[in-house]
């Protein structure tokens, strides 16, 4: 059965599959660091935490991909050639949301790695509830039956508590079908490296092969 997908969850789970080791490279490149083997690399693919993300409310949305190698976690925010977000002069505005997603995560990940027993239960203290409060102005979630916290708790125990550096990373994709339509880079967030890794579309539609 041939799969052929478009757009941004298509392209990131294609670059996740056939470019891993260009991802990597380029990451490395970007870092100056020994470039991490792909064959050990873990993926988690469209990790949820909920899309109720109001005021108040515990939930952050969902990353395109997590990554996590021998030595780093990779948060990883796509954008592809029709992204309304990647302008024409090459420059990236992710919406606030988006921004607030790595922020949260990462201070999670960050506390976790700080001695957790690797349990929610022990992990959400009266004093990490009242910290998370004081920077984000939401309320961080403590039943474990919940979603969210399961969801929480699996990725974190995963992830583990090893002290590896994390890295927000802006995908870019481009979907090509001349080579010399390259779109430009000019300007990303800060906080977070960009990779860019061009692919070529089936039938100049923007379409590529998931499963020949």
């Amino acid at each position: 059965m041939r799969i052929l997908g478009y757009g941004e969850d298509a392209l990131t789970l294609y670059v996740l599959q056939e470019e891993m080791g260009t991802f990597l490279r380029k990451v490395k490149e970007k870092v100056k660091e020994e470039q991490a083997n792909p064959n050990r690399a873990v993926v988690y693919y469209r990790p949820s935490f909920g899309r109720r993300g109001g005021s108040g409310r515990s939930e952050f949305g969902e990353f395109d991909a997590i990554v996590s190698t021998e030595r780093a976690i990779y948060l990883v925010e796509t954008k592809w050639t029709g992204s309304t977000e990647w302008k024409k002069d090459g420059s990236v505005k992710l919406k606030d949301n988006q921004l607030a997603r790595h922020q949260i995560f990462q201070w999670y990940l960050e506390e976790w790695q700080d001695g957790a027993s690797g349990q929610w239960a022990s992990f959400a203290t009266d004093e990490r509830r009242s910290k998370f409060q004081t920077k984000f102005g939401k309320t961080m979630p403590t039943e474990r039956p919940a979603t969210l916290v399961r969801n929480l708790e699996f990725i974190l125990q995963k992830l583990g508590g090893g002290g590896k550096k994390i890295q927000n990373i802006l995908l870019l994709v481009d979907v090509l079908t001349d080579p010399c339509d390259k779109k430009p880079v000019s300007d990303v967030p800060d906080s977070f490296l960009s990779v860019r890794i061009d692919v070529r579309s089936v039938g100049g539609a923007g379409f590529v092969e998931l499963q020949p």
